[in-house]
């Protein structure tokens, strides 16, 4: 192994989640956005957008399709944008509004 004196040496197993994320998988457009972030679902999700310390700002619930927020009051900066099933499983994107 490529360890030296000075590293710690320790190993890394890699769990598969596909099959969690494909249940409630999303995507969202524009990224940066400036006034309007759509999300496109595949499910009925709940939705909530939080800023970088982990405030929730916004919340709702959507079925399959595409659906608007209006995100044109948010300060400039990074936020994330959580999806979840039942509150079982989650699913964490990264936006930038500009």
């Amino acid at each position: 192994e490529n360890c030296s004196d000075i590293s710690e040496c320790f190993s890394v197993i890699t769990v598969g989640t596909s099959e969690i994320t494909e249940d409630i998988s999303f995507q969202i457009f524009p990224n940066p956005v400036t006034d309007k972030l759509f999300i496109k679902t595949n499910n009925h999700v709940s939705i909530s957008i939080k800023n970088i310390i982990g405030n929730t700002l916004f919340s709702a619930s959507y079925g399959v399709g595409t659906h608007q927020i209006d995100v044109s009051l948010l300060p400039n900066g990074i936020y994330f944008i959580e999806s979840s099933n039942n509150s079982i499983t989650k699913t964490t994107r990264k936006f930038i509004k500009h």
